[in-house]
């Protein structure tokens, strides 16, 4: 798989990480800690046609621990959010988030040029600060939001892809959906 984890910044107590986790669906995840662990600021899930976001390319973050901006190049299009972790905002695809109210934003069509925002929800966004993969974990905890990811879909064949590589990447997408589901 070209970019399982595309980026993964630990710096001044906050965390970033984008990667595809699913056939259609990719992810854009920020978080920061406190005394008491992890704690989830937005989790953002692009949904798309199953291998949109191919190429996959490696995101950054630049700012403080409580403001800045994430990006992330999915499919060719870069994704950015701007945080301000003080006024407790975001800013993504032309919308304001307000991140008291909602914590879990997901789009649909996110391979056209207007994606569609289906629903903002709260998550627990407590998390344990030795957990590795934050994004399975968050979405575990809903059934309906792991329905919204599209775990049943498969990746287009693409022939200029080594069936090793094709073989991989099913396997790596399987897994994660495993872990989504919580087996």
């Amino acid at each position: 798989m070209r970019c399982i984890l595309v980026a993964f910044l630990l710096f001044v107590g906050v965390r970033s990480m984008s990667q595809p986790i699913s056939p259609a669906t990719a992810a854009i995840f920020h978080s920061h800690y406190t005394d008491d662990g992890e704690v989830l600021d937005l989790l953002v899930l692009l949904r798309g046609a199953p291998g949109w976001f191919d190429p996959a390319i490696e995101s950054g973050d630049v700012g403080t621990a409580t403001s800045g901006t994430t990006a992330a190049t999915f499919g060719g299009k870069t994704f950015s959010i701007d945080f301000n972790l003080t006024s407790g905002t975001a800013h993504f695809l032309d919308r304001d988030i307000s991140l008291k109210d909602a914590n879990l934003v997901l789009f649909d069509d996110a391979d056209t040029p207007a994606p569609k925002l289906v629903e903002t929800r709260w998550v627990d966004p407590r998390l344990a600060r030795d957990v590795l993969d934050p994004i399975t974990t968050l979405i575990r905890r809903s059934p309906r939001v792991y329905d919204f990811v599209r775990c049943e879909v498969q990746l287009p064949d693409d022939p200029g892809v080594a069936p090793a590589i094709k073989q991989a990447r099913r396997q790596v997408f399987a897994l994660l959906c495993a872990r989504m589901r919580g087996q």
